[in-house]
């Protein structure tokens, strides 16, 4: 059977799996099927032949297992923050983000680091919590920055829209009026 030590070293790797899949239940949507959600479930499958057949294989596949929860928990969470900034960038292209957010070219230097992070170290991720908790904080706050220009922006996109389509529409006009005074004239 287990040692207690080992029951509590699990445990506490699985409540922490389990509090980022809440994030992503809560945040992200909550109907999302997660590779960490098959990795928990692979995780209780071992437990249970450690439990039944005291094999220590199963108890290091256990927490491999739970590991890997936690690392594709965050690489989910981190994953989608990224993309929603995306379509951020996406949807206000047309508008000068610089003039709202003053910090935007370093924010945008600090997303690709992560986007880069997630590509090419992966295995620091996985193993490094405060890295991860770093990195997720200033995607959170990257979340407020946007959110909190999105007003302004959309002004400007409104603007710029009045800018560009009031003189062409009203060079149609009178080119339409000249050509009927001089069809009548």
């Amino acid at each position: 059977m287990c040692s207690d030590a080992c029951v509590a070293e699990l445990l506490s790797l699985f409540n922490k799996a389990e509090n980022l899949m809440k994030i992503i239940e809560i945040e992200y949507g909550g109907n999302h099927f997660t590779p960490a959600t098959n990795e928990l479930r692979y995780a209780f499958g071992h437990y249970l032949k450690y439990q039944s057949q005291n094999d220590a294989v199963d108890y290091t596949e256990t927490k491999s297992h739970i590991l890997r929860a936690i690392y594709d928990a965050k690489e989910f969470i981190m994953v989608t923050i990224l993309e929603r900034i995306k379509d951020f960038e996406e949807e206000y292209m047309s508008v000068s983000i610089c003039s709202v957010v003053s910090d935007w070219v370093n924010i945008s230097k600090k997303l690709n680091e992560i986007k880069d992070a997630i590509i090419f170290e992966s295995k620091k991720l996985r193993d490094d919590d405060c890295e991860f908790t770093n990195m997720y904080e200033y995607l959170k706050e990257t979340q407020k920055t946007i959110r909190a220009a999105v007003p302004e922006l959309e002004k400007m996109r409104k603007q710029n829209f009045f800018n560009k389509f009031i003189p062409i529409a009203i060079g149609v006009l009178c080119t339409v009026s000249g050509i009927l005074i001089a069809i009548f004239l």
